[in-house]
């Protein structure tokens, strides 16, 4: 029997790919064009800051999805989940490097392969890839996180997670606002940790209508801050970053909103599809970016920056999509990689 997925969680992925797409289309456009126009310019910046809960929501998604499992040991985390992300940064990677010394640097000397595996163990491929090796270390470490979840009492959980945004997400805020670099800090890895713990708690437990509110003023005071941010701000320069106040409580409340709603749409199996394809599409997406800009130097997106966006949004995703669907119908594919 095949588990029912939960349409809400589908529509979180979809939005959170949305949202990643934009990011690189923005970044893309910036860097490979320029000559937007001052206003043009300013959106632009806009969205890149505002879509940044694309990754702090897909990782409280992650551990929604790992995390509220009774038990897994590390065999099956291993042969289900991390030998999987492991060939897709082996085998994807690999294939993004040779494409860009073969045909970028005309690299094609016997020293290629020493480099590529250098590249691999660096995490230095295109830019997106950075995140699997993200979560490949927070598969790593799942089982012994479940271990602590099914454990743990709903208030020694808020106490950690208090802690966790303190030394991470507050700590961040502190430093930005008080131009300091406070040297206890456990920013670099433990603000995935704190998202992947925070999803699975605001999946698992009853969230207060007070805590609710607090995040979707919050969530709003962010959206204002961040379009005063971009009117002011000539560079994609990160003002937030991941790890920082304003993607936090965008992305939690996203959840919050959408979470247990029973959403029925006609486009349910379609959500779901996506839903599946979600990590395929992640993956393949930047190629497609780099097709229109760096092979074919497509630039609809200078002239008509707007209505642009939504064009190359709509291309890009739905040939990423489809790619990662027709890719699945492969049974190794589907089992081993996508």
């Amino acid at each position: 029997m095949i588990k029912k997925r939960l349409v809400w969680i589908d529509v979180l992925r979809l939005i959170g790919i949305i949202g990643v797409i934009l990011i690189h289309i923005v970044s893309n456009t910036m860097e490979t064009f320029g000559g937007l126009s001052d206003n043009a310019h300013k959106f632009y910046v806009f969205i890149h800051f505002l879509f940044e809960f694309s990754v702090p929501l897909f990782i409280m998604i992650s551990g929604m999805m790992f995390l509220k499992k009774k038990d897994i040991t590390f065999k099956e985390m291993f042969k289900k989940y991390i030998l999987k992300i492991i060939l897709i940064i082996l085998v994807f990677g690999t294939g993004m490097i040779l494409m860009e010394e073969v045909f970028i640097n005309k690299n094609v000397s016997l020293e290629l392969f020493k480099k590529v595996i250098i590249r691999l163990l660096e995490g230095d491929i295109w830019a997106h890839m950075w995140y699997l090796y993200l979560i490949l270390g927070l598969y790593l470490i799942t089982p012994a996180f479940i271990l602590i979840t099914n454990n743990i009492k709903e208030k020694e959980y808020k106490i950690f997670l208090v802690i966790l945004f303190s030394l991470t997400i507050l700590l961040s805020l502190l430093n930005s606002a008080f131009k300091v670099n406070i040297a206890f800090n456990m920013i670099n890895i433990s603000g995935y940790i704190f998202y992947y713990l925070y999803g699975h708690f605001l999946y698992s437990y009853t969230i207060s209508n007070k805590f609710k509110i607090l995040n979707y003023i919050l969530a709003f005071l962010g959206i204002i801050y961040t379009i005063y941010r971009a009117s002011t701000y000539n560079s994609l320069d990160y003002i937030y970053g991941y790890t920082t106040i304003v993607p936090c409580v965008l992305a939690s409340s996203l959840v919050l909103l959408l979470k247990d709603r029973d959403i029925k749409l006609k486009i349910n199996n379609i959500i779901n599809n996506i839903g599946i394809c979600s990590l395929g599409i992640y993956i393949i997406h930047q190629f497609f970016i780099n097709i229109i800009y760096k092979v074919l130097k497509f630039d609809l997106i200078v002239s008509y920056p707007y209505i642009g966006l939504i064009i190359y949004l709509i291309v890009i995703f739905l040939c990423s999509y489809v790619t990662t669907y027709l890719l699945r119908k492969i049974k190794f594919v589907r089992e081993y990689f996508l």
